[in-house]
């Protein structure tokens, strides 16, 4: 994602946005960290990273798998 969908990521932009199918089925969507935004792959392995917005508000992001 490039332009902000929201103002309050404009700090954020560009970023990766993923949809995570897990080994138990269901899909999430997340932001990719720690990956440069051209290197994000479909099918690439990652694993969860939450980061708390608020003390009651948690969002999983994702990272790539280090091996």
């Amino acid at each position: 994602m490039r332009p902000p969908f929201l103002p309050a990521l404009e700090h954020k932009v560009p970023l990766a946005i993923a949809v995570v199918e897990l080994d138990e089925g269901p899909r999430l969507v997340g932001q990719v960290l720690e990956c440069a935004i051209d290197d994000v792959r479909c099918g690439m392995l990652v694993e969860v990273v939450f980061e708390d917005l608020t003390e009651r508000v948690t969002l999983p992001q994702w990272r790539p798998v280090r091996s």
